[in-house]
């Protein structure tokens, strides 16, 4: 049977609906037209022999069982990027100030190394971080770049590029573990020490998981910060829940299962539409977001 050549340019398309989730979004941050993603969606997969997108009213999901072939087409657009990197003997310099604003978490334990990374590529570019649990507003230029966890986002005026998941697990450290053992199902928990959440801190999905599951544990100490929170499990006090992007990247602390489903969010890096030709803002989203992509074991452990 003969297999049909595939254009580089229908897998650089599906990978932006993968990200989007919408042919809308997808032509935005490829700068083309709608029905030419659409179109190149089929074209390609016509060449596969096989679907990769079910078309729903809310936009494009992946039909079950081919996330490795998108896993694939990201590894091909890695190769892509470094080939083209090659050819040209090295990629243009940024050079320039670009705010970005993150979470904490982020900005510790994924932003701040990445960041580094850049840096060193690219020594004229100069990134203001924004702390911030708030969502600055990208609309005003209160920042021109934002890292959000969460849902995908719904403002019109605002160009994505999704990263993979955001997720969170339960942890103890090596001390507690060699004390107490570790738990290896949620339902285990309750012969387990807690630390859990306080103040605003308790009311996100993550800790209201961890308390409903182990409703009949003991709950040795309370924190309302997550620095606070992953800090007091890597001294032995207990068993919690944490971002994985803290978890994997301390030596101290043991994943005790894998992230549940119900702990996964997604991650987006966001810009204005307005930055869409822009010689820095768009360039450095790109490559903040291949660097991101190069470390996705660290956001979730399944990947």
């Amino acid at each position: 049977m003969q297999v049909k050549m595939l254009d580089w340019n229908d897998l650089r398309v599906a990978l932006a609906v993968g990200r989007t989730g919408s042919a809308a979004a997808a032509a935005r941050e490829l700068g083309v037209d709608a029905t030419t993603v659409s179109r190149r969606i089929t074209a390609l997969e016509g060449a596969l022999g096989q679907p990769l997108f079910e078309r729903r009213p809310d936009g494009f999901h992946l039909v079950e069982g081919r996330e490795d072939l998108m896993a694939r087409a990201e590894r091909v657009e890695a190769e892509m990027d470094a080939f083209q990197a090659f050819a040209v003997g090295r990629r243009r310099r940024l050079e320039g100030r670009v705010r970005v604003t993150a979470t904490e978490t982020m900005v510790a334990h994924l932003l701040g190394p990445v960041v580094f990374r850049l840096r060193r590529d690219h020594p004229g570019l100069k990134v203001e971080i924004v702390v911030d649990d708030r969502r600055l507003d990208l609309v005003h230029a209160e920042a021109d770049v934002a890292l959000r966890v969460g849902s995908t986002p719904t403002e019109p005026s605002l160009i994505g590029q999704r990263l993979p998941d955001s997720c969170w697990s339960l942890y103890c450290s090596r001390a507690y573990a060699a004390a107490y053992g570790r738990p290896g199902t949620p339902e285990s928990l309750a012969d387990h020490l807690l630390v859990a959440g306080e103040g605003p801190l308790a009311a996100i999905a993550p800790l209201t998981w961890l308390e409903a599951q182990a409703s009949a544990a003991e709950v040795v100490c309370r924190c309302n910060t997550i620095p606070n929170l992953a800090a007091l499990v890597a001294a032995g006090v207990g068993v919690s829940v944490l971002p994985c992007v803290i978890g994997e990247t301390s030596e101290e602390l043991l994943r005790c299962l894998p992230p549940p489903p119900e702990l996964r969010s997604e991650l987006w890096l966001l810009y204005h539409e307005s930055q869409r030709r822009s010689d820095l803002v768009r360039p450095f989203v790109e490559a903040l977001a291949r660097e991101v992509r190069a470390q996705r074991r660290l956001l979730d452990p399944q990947a």
